[in-house]
């Protein structure tokens, strides 16, 4: 799941295209995915494509893999997710949400949780404040504002993996720069103990001296 800040990036970017070819070259079947970008505010009116846009769009992504797993010779009983930045939030929630949205009848036997999540350095908790390090143009705190909406204390929660840690978690893996900029190393060290606390399977691995 590409990174971006939920209103930019691609599956065709440079770093995503490396990533899904290593571990294609390691034998691994890999699907990656393009959800609805957040569309910055303008003209007064709000941002476009709030959450759970993008969620929805990764569940859906999940559940068509699934669909078609016999396709593509995968074992649906044995699928991950690996995503940076704002991929790796997306990632993590694909690890602790259920399906949010199963309207589409075509998909609706088929679950959207993973089995495995590798989380680079993507936030867990939005309830909390962010960097205003300019970037792009806006800050991180202001991706989050336009993503969940300013102020909205319960989307934030709701948004956040490290509330959403259940007894159906899978195994984690968390990938972190101790000098991280724009996401605070506390993100995923914190995210890493409430799984560790709730008797999940997690690694955590920060990186000295290296950033986002």
């Amino acid at each position: 799941v590409h990174g971006g800040g939920w209103e930019g990036g691609s599956r065709e970017g440079p770093a995503d295209v490396q990533i899904s070819e290593m571990l294609a070259r390691a034998g691994f079947a890999v699907f990656s995915i393009d959800y609805r970008l957040v569309q910055r505010p303008h003209d007064g009116r709000p941002a476009g494509n709030p959450y759970p846009a993008a969620l929805d769009d990764c569940q859906r992504a999940m559940r068509w893999v699934r669909r078609h797993a016999g396709d593509y010779s995968v074992d649906p009983e044995r699928i991950g997710a690996l995503g940076g930045s704002a991929g790796g939030h997306l990632a993590a929630l694909l690890g602790t949400k259920d399906t949010r949205d199963n309207s589409d009848a075509e998909l609706a036997a088929f679950s959207s949780r993973v089995r495995a999540v590798v989380d680079f350095f993507g936030p867990a908790d939005l309830t909390r404040p962010f960097p205003k390090v300019d970037i792009f143009g806006i800050t991180v705190q202001g991706m989050v504002d336009n993503f969940i909406g300013p102020g909205n204390v319960q989307r934030q929660r709701e948004a956040s993996p490290r509330f959403a840690i259940d007894s159906h978690t899978p195994p984690f893996l968390i990938l972190q720069g101790d000098q991280d900029a724009l996401v605070p190393p506390e993100q995923s060290r914190d995210f890493h103990a409430a799984l560790k606390q709730a008797g999940r399977d997690s690694t955590y691995v920060e990186f000295a001296g290296e950033g986002h």
